[in-house]
């Protein structure tokens, strides 16, 4: 576990990058979540709110990346992390009915393992 630990900042590269991603849902709203959720986006208002989740979840991926050249940061960031991302896994799974023919399923599989991957650090460290 010592060696998961004293490489753990490759972790926080790679799944900050693939959490900074969402970055677009701030840059093409009605595309990126059709795409993640499947429903069209129209409503000026619900655009606003899926610019804003995109802002929000691609600053959580800088930040992950930041904690990986700065550890001293990791433990709110993780917890920040963990939060986020284990309640859009439980929100989507308990609502996965309504998300056929979208990404939804590889959001739920990509986020579960971060946080697990996130907690087995927290644990060892």
């Amino acid at each position: 576990m010592a060696w998961y630990v004293a490489n753990f900042h490759w972790v926080l590269y790679v799944t900050g990058a693939l959490t900074a991603t969402l970055t677009l849902m701030a840059l093409r709203p009605a595309q990126q979540f059709k795409a993640m959720f499947g429903a069209e986006l129209t409503d000026p208002r619900l655009i606003l709110v899926a610019r804003q989740f995109g802002v929000v979840v691609g600053m959580l991926g800088l930040l992950l990346i930041y904690v990986g050249y700065e550890p001293s940061g990791r433990f709110p960031i993780l917890a920040l992390a963990i939060v986020s991302k284990a309640s859009l896994v439980m929100l989507l799974t308990l609502n996965i009915k309504h998300f056929g023919g979208t990404s939804a399923r590889q959001v739920i599989i990509a986020d579960a393992l971060m946080v697990v991957l996130y907690v087995a650090y927290l644990a060892a460290a």
